[in-house]
């Protein structure tokens, strides 16, 4: 799952010696805080641009430089339901990629489009209480993913059209009880369907693992999961 730039406040990045609320997992753990709304309406816009009609060539390259064409754009928007009382922001994102992938022997570029939406509301029901709802989405699109990385495709049947959905969402309550007792309440679910679909007809499928080829089309599988 990704964000907009303007969707993240903050971000902490922690290598060790952290705290019981992060758990006891080991490795670094990445704390990401989202833009709430204010008692003002603040927004913005963006975007990103890299085509390979701007880039050097590379040493390897023969001619131009190969296919490359990235998009990143979004917008954040926020304001008051009720001004010191109930605020609202939300996010947007969108990444479209087409690059050049060498593993295609057809006239075809390696696509990939990300979009992820968010949206995040605040309800202070007192000065010692606060309820937090929080929604993102993501979605994936790449209509020529590769089965298998290190083999060649003569054609686009020989691919997979991976097309899936992730969600997240998160209800929690803070509430200070004491000048020396603050208490945190969470839940929240996390989610993804993953398909990957042949996009061939054919009702067979082969690796020469001499050639590095394939041949045929790959069966449809998927994964699927949902975590609270």
């Amino acid at each position: 799952q990704l964000l907009g730039v303007d969707a993240v406040r903050e971000f902490n990045l922690l290598t060790d010696n952290y705290s019981a609320e992060y758990g006891k997992r080991g490795g670094a753990q990445v704390s990401v805080v989202t833009m709430s709304g204010s008692n003002a309406v603040h927004g913005s816009l963006f975007e990103f641009l890299r085509n390979n009609r701007l880039d050097a060539r590379n040493f390897y390259d023969r001619g131009s430089a190969p296919p490359f064409r990235r998009n990143q754009f979004g917008a954040a928007l926020g304001g008051p339901v009720k001004k010191d009382k109930i605020w609202w922001n939300a996010a947007y994102r969108q990444q479209q990629n087409q690059v050049a992938q060498p593993n295609f022997r057809f006239d075809k570029t390696f696509d990939t489009k990300l979009t992820n939406p968010s949206t995040k509301w605040t309800y202070q029901m007192n000065q010692n209480n606060k309820l937090i709802g929080y929604y993102q989405a993501g979605l994936k699109l790449q209509p020529n993913r590769l089965p298998f990385a290190a083999y060649f495709y003569d054609n686009e049947g020989e691919t997979w059209k991976q097309q899936n959905v992730a969600w997240v969402y998160k209800g929690e309550w803070n509430g200070t009880l004491s000048d020396k007792l603050y208490v945190e309440a969470r839940f929240g679910d996390f989610g993804y369907y993953f398909p990957l679909l042949s996009n061939g007809d054919a009702t067979y499928g082969w690796r020469d693992t001499a050639l590095g080829e394939i041949e045929g089309s790959y069966y449809t599988w998927q994964i699927d999961r949902d975590r609270k």
